[in-house]
């Protein structure tokens, strides 16, 4: 399809089950009555917006949903077909982004089924691969059915990925003796882990909101492989949130470490003042501007030193009893 083909593709599968790979010309041309066909873009292909905005006769605002890349996930219905927004994952890809959850939109009806995503999915290859080894869709839902399947059957690897990431932060955690560098990590992974919580959740009550019949162009098996479909987004969402509070408790490990080695810190602070306090107590008394210090020669007042210790005494009996007042000695 152009230049923009690898990326981009289309398939018209007319009414005795052929499966044919079709270009724009095809797709402008194409009539109902030729069967169905199933394109694969992009938001940002030329061609696609195109077509999309002038030739394809769909609502302005479906269009706009179809083109964004930030879409969280939801349905849409109306008298001509469903608007639904997912996000999937492509695990297995090579690339440092592997895990990112790539936001993926679908307009569906009796005749057309448009998938429009920010990055190239696995899940679409696969059903693309089927489909060119002779494994043909009879229709859209079975279609869509399908490619929902082979999105949500990724999000298990995807979670299992997580959890064994952290287990090895938590391994490093256990055996290092400095936490800097694994909170950093784990900072990531909380991020990782709340991200795709917020987008799994919803999508659990999309893929429910089909089971009704406002999605006319499911059949019934086409339902009862989306509700198996759904299942692998309760045990993705079970097992995210098992890694939530995996990490919340490697977060509370870190803290207690941190916690420990301040103590460490401030016992060692503790004790180095308490060894010179002694010795600043009797410099300060003998270091006062006061006569009758022991061993002062020609004093006048031989007792106004004994006095300022009294004084300083009474001072902290006054302290003392203002402190038991105020429970500062009660244990907690």
């Amino acid at each position: 399809m152009s230049t923009e083909a690898g990326s981009i593709y289309a398939y018209q599968i007319d009414k005795q089950g052929k499966a044919l790979a079709i270009g724009w010309n095809e797709i402008r041309s194409w009539k109902p009555d030729n069967g169905y066909f199933w394109l694969v873009s992009r938001p940002d292909g030329e061609e696609t917006r195109r077509w999309l905005q002038t030739e394809s006769d769909l609502d302005p605002q479906v269009v706009n949903v179809l083109l964004s890349d930030d879409n969280r996930p939801h349905t849409v219905f109306n008298n001509e077909g469903t608007l639904i927004a997912l996000r999937a994952v492509n695990q297995g890809q090579t690339g440092e982004d592997d895990d990112d959850l790539t936001c993926v939109n679908i307009w569906v009806d009796k005749s057309r089924i448009i998938v429009i995503r920010t990055r190239k999915i696995l899940a679409c290859d696969d059903v693309r691969n089927e489909i060119k080894e002779g494994n043909i869709p009879r229709d859209t839902g079975e279609l869509f059915s399908r490619l929902i399947d082979r999105i949500m059957s990724r999000l298990g690897p995807f979670t299992s990925r997580i959890d064994h990431e952290l287990d090895l932060l938590e391994d490093r955690i256990l055996l290092s003796s400095t936490t800097g560098t694994s909170q950093q990590e784990l900072s990531v992974m909380r991020h990782r882990i709340i991200t795709a919580r917020r987008f799994l959740v919803p999508q659990h009550g999309v893929l429910s909101s089909l089971y009704s019949d406002r999605a006319f162009w499911l059949s019934d098996p086409c339902k009862r492989q989306l509700r198996e479909a759904n299942s692998h987004i309760n045990r993705a969402i079970e097992d995210i949130n098992a890694c939530r509070e995996h990490a919340a408790l490697l977060q509370d490990e870190i803290m207690a470490r941190m916690d420990r080695s301040m103590n460490r810190t401030m016992k060692i602070v503790a004790v180095f003042t308490a060894f010179l306090m002694p010795v600043n107590a009797v410099t300060s008394l003998l270091g006062t501007n006061i006569e009758g210090i022991p061993g002062q020669a020609g004093t006048n007042t031989p007792y106004g030193f004994l006095f300022e210790c009294l004084g300083l005494f009474c001072l902290m009996l006054i302290s003392y009893f203002v402190f038991k007042r105020l429970k500062w000695f009660d244990e907690d």
